[in-house]
């Protein structure tokens, strides 16, 4: 597996965006942040013999925290363990920081929680982290992700990095 610090054009970001917004489990990413995850060197892009696989980024916080996600395994990657190493090698990049993911994927919940993270309500989670997600609120994406019903709840997740 290649993982590149960039997708391999402009080209196929669009591409990639397409189908992460088709999603039912992301409400939106934008190309705007997108764009602002490879300038901050925070996403990882995998990839089988020049196929894209998927991708796994991650939000600075603060000195402290961090947030997992976005993460996103394509299509015809899903069931072969992709999103499992996705997700171990952003977590295990950011193993000195407090970690936070938030999800309604089922599968994701369950490798994370594989992971040592633990779910928490919205309202136990620690101040930084409420006030980030407030930071995060626009209506637009509220809207998105409103549209993209789901009969799975929402978990919020913490893994503190004395766990590691």
């Amino acid at each position: 597996m290649n993982v590149l610090t960039e997708p391999r054009s402009t080209q196929e970001l669009e591409t990639i965006l397409i189908e992460v917004n088709n999603s039912p489990h992301i409400g939106e990413i934008t190309l705007e942040e997108m764009e602002t995850f490879i300038q901050k060197n925070t996403i990882r892009f995998y990839y089988e013999n020049e196929q894209f696989m998927g991708f796994g980024a991650w939000v600075i916080i603060n000195a402290a925290w961090i947030e997992v996600g976005p993460l996103y395994v394509a299509q015809a990657a899903r069931s072969h363990g992709i999103g499992r190493q996705i997700t171990e090698d952003v977590i295990m990049q950011n193993k000195a920081l407090n970690q936070y993911a938030v999800t309604r994927n089922p599968p994701m919940k369950h490798i994370f929680m594989q992971q040592g993270f633990r779910a928490v309500s919205l309202f136990r989670l620690p101040f930084v982290v409420q006030r980030f997600l407030v930071s995060k609120i626009r209506l637009r994406k509220l809207l998105r992700f409103a549209s993209k019903r789901s009969p799975e709840s929402v978990s919020h997740l913490i893994r503190l990095a004395a766990n590691t």
